[in-house]
């Protein structure tokens, strides 16, 4: 399968398909795709998903949050939430996601952030909540509902002027 010969030497992916390098937010994203076509009934290389696992486990730093890069960096909102979804969706919850969602607690998602990456992090930001359990769920939810709401209505009062 394609996916098995594009995933590189530390188990991740990156954007063109091959092998060279990889980053937290294709991982991520082909962790996600593993699961649905697990779910679909197609035979998945668990190989594969312990290699991309283990990968994204690399990217997490001392602060619980997740970097983009194996080199180094900062830990950032939107990939961290990224991470946690694909690290839930295979099945890897533990210590390290534990320590990832008190990371993004702790640095919420803000809309209109400066680094563009806003609506990426909520959108994997619910799915991770959710995938976590009813209580993260909630407490998420009800945290980010008002301002998701405020943001739409913004967005519609600006189309109407």
């Amino acid at each position: 399968m394609l996916f098995r010969s594009t995933q590189n030497d530390e188990g991740g992916w990156r954007y063109q398909p091959r092998p060279a390098d990889a980053d937290a937010s294709v991982t991520a994203a082909m962790l996600i795709a593993l699961r649905g076509l697990h779910n679909s009934g197609f035979a998945v290389s668990a190989d594969a998903v312990d290699r991309a696992v283990a990968y994204l486990g690399t990217l997490q730093n001392e602060d619980g949050g997740f970097r983009y890069l194996s080199p180094g960096g900062p830990s950032g909102p939107p990939r961290t939430a990224a991470a946690l979804f694909a690290l839930l969706a295979a099945r890897a919850a533990g210590p390290a996601t534990d320590r990832g969602f008190a990371w993004l607690d702790d640095h919420p998602i803000v809309i209109g952030s400066t680094d563009g990456y806003a609506m990426y992090g909520l959108a994997h930001a619910a799915a991770a909540h959710w995938l976590r359990g009813t209580d993260s769920w909630e407490t998420w939810h009800a945290d980010a509902v008002g301002p998701l709401l405020d943001a739409q209505q913004a967005e519609i009062g600006r189309a109407h002027v």
